[in-house]
């Protein structure tokens, strides 16, 4: 399974109106929904300048709308139907060089709230855990999971209250996850975006998921793949094209913050196999 996010192809001078829309790709395989996606990119690179720009319609429905309206309107709205209103010129900002993705204080909240549960200390892999606080329900030396990331991930949707599967061992799986964020979850308000977006909604405190699913471990569910979830982060948006947003996961290693390129297997990376779900929190 391929899931191409290349970076967004260069403008010099950034168009008046939006020029990009939700792209579909091809569907080889009819009978798996989840290699059918629809991806929004609304980030722009001037090859020209170094410089990162927003498609104003875009900007406006993740970033200006959510701000206006209510929790449960914003995490239960069709971004592909809102529109700015006749009165509202909507300005995004452009991102020179060396500069990060812009931070609200919901991201810089959110990155507060990720920092707290001390992943690095909990979900440790090899342990049996509480998956709402990742603290081992047996001694130290029961065996438990070889990654306990499936349930990092639900733990922090649960604190975000956004939907998840039902809670069951099952559904800690990543490769579970990721089926379902694709299938189930796009009903329930999960959109995919590419990398860029990715960081960009975590800065606004969105709750992001990027989800892998091995291909060659269809056979084998305990090692079918990753999840983990970006975290906001200020460091320069050259860098995701080439290193991929930031995240904080459990796995086989826990990082508190890491690069996505180191914190994912080196096939997901240059597989260009992650997908990104994001979903505004309720």
């Amino acid at each position: 399974m391929h899931h191409p996010h290349p970076i967004p192809k260069p403008h010099p001078v950034p168009p008046k109106g939006p020029t990009r829309s939700p792209t579909q790709d091809k569907n080889k395989h009819p009978k798996d929904p989840t290699r059918e996606h629809k991806h929004y990119r609304f980030v722009n690179f001037n090859e020209r300048t170094g410089e990162f720009w927003f498609d104003s319609s875009w900007w406006y429905r993740f970033v200006v709308y959510p701000t206006t309206v209510s929790n449960f309107d914003s995490s239960s709205a069709n971004f592909t139907t809102i529109v700015p209103p006749p009165n509202i010129t909507v300005k995004p900002p452009v991102i020179k060089p060396g500069q990060g993705l812009p931070m609200s204080p919901a991201g810089s909240s959110l990155a507060s709230l990720l920092n707290a549960l001390d992943v690095e200390h909990h979900w440790l892999a090899g342990q049996r855990v509480d998956w709402k606080t990742g603290n081992p329900i047996d001694s130290a030396s029961s065996y438990g999971p070889a990654s306990n990331g499936g349930a990092f991930v639900a733990a922090v949707c649960s604190r975000l209250k956004v939907p998840m599967p039902a809670l069951a061992p099952e559904t800690f799986l990543p490769g579970s996850q990721h089926d379902w964020l694709l299938r189930e979850g796009k009903d329930r308000g999960w959109v995919e975006v590419g990398a860029l977006e990715a960081q960009l909604l975590a800065n606004q405190g969105w709750a992001v998921i990027a989800a892998w699913k091995d291909p060659a471990s269809a056979g084998d569910r305990s090692v079918s793949g990753q999840t983990a979830i970006v975290r906001p982060d200020s460091k320069p948006a050259a860098e995701i094209p080439t290193h991929g947003p930031h995240v904080i996961e459990a796995g086989v290693h826990n990082h508190r913050d890491i690069a996505l390129k180191d914190g994912f297997p080196a096939k997901a990376w240059n597989g260009q196999q992650v997908v990104y779900l994001a979903h505004r929190p309720g």
